[in-house]
């Protein structure tokens, strides 16, 4: 079914391979195959446990940590403030995108049309280029091709920015959808070395007059859709 393969898809599985183990290890994987076994059956509901006098729920995962006395991992988990960052709609948005969820929830704040004008997005690589080959890096990749994919459509939005600082890009390679973005009028990236490695990649938009991408491994070629286009600098 179609919405299977979607999550299937976010947990980086691929599902035409039946023979090879494929690894579940990153929260957002988790989610999306949680989220494949609920359609098939009902999961346990979430447990309540008190916290300094107070009650909160909690998810199976973390309630049996706490039962055991084990640790929770806070790697794949994002502070209150961090979420608050993440979920502004206001004119200039700028945002850190440290891990999965990170991306998903700023992915989801952006699905429906705002007023953002100027977005400058910073990705921090340390946790991402520590998850292994296979399917966590898959899901994490299908994740940044969904964020430009809704950043692509943001009609309002004239001024992009993007640095990452990486020095293993792979999964970051959808980020080069934003390319056909019919907004733009500024793009600067940086950190992301194959962002323009592709062998032909079309800018879109006759608005964009200011294009830099910083920190390029090479570039085999740039197709500009239109001559009033920009040229990379």
């Amino acid at each position: 079914m179609l919405d299977n393969k979607d999550r299937l898809n976010r947990a980086g599985i691929n599902y035409k391979d039946t023979a090879s183990p494929q690894v579940i290890s990153d929260i957002c994987q988790k989610e999306a195959m949680e989220e494949l076994f609920a359609s098939a059956g009902p999961l346990e509901e979430q447990h309540d446990v008190v916290v300094n006098g107070r009650t909160v729920s909690v998810c199976n995962h973390c309630y049996r940590l706490l039962q055991s006395g084990a640790p929770v991992d806070l790697r794949d988990r994002l502070t209150l403030s961090q979420y608050t960052a993440l979920i502004k709609r206001e004119p200039e948005v700028e945002v850190t995108l440290h891990n999965s969820m990170s991306v998903k929830v700023f992915t989801n704040t952006f699905r429906t049309p705002s007023d953002t004008h100027k977005i400058i997005i910073r990705i921090e690589p340390a946790y991402f280029e520590a998850l292994p080959m296979g399917a966590p890096r898959k899901s994490i990749g299908d994740m940044f091709n969904k964020l430009a994919r809704v950043l692509k459509s943001q009609k309002k939005l004239t001024h992009l920015e993007i640095h990452g600082n990486s020095t293993d890009d792979e999964m970051f390679a959808g980020l080069r959808a934003v390319l056909q973005s019919k907004s733009l009028e500024t793009l600067h990236v940086s950190g992301i070395p194959r962002f323009l490695e592709d062998e032909n990649i079309k800018v879109r938009s006759r608005r964009l007059r200011n294009l830099a991408i910083d920190g390029l491994v090479h570039m085999r070629q740039v197709t500009i859709s239109r001559q009033r286009g920009p040229t990379p600098t």
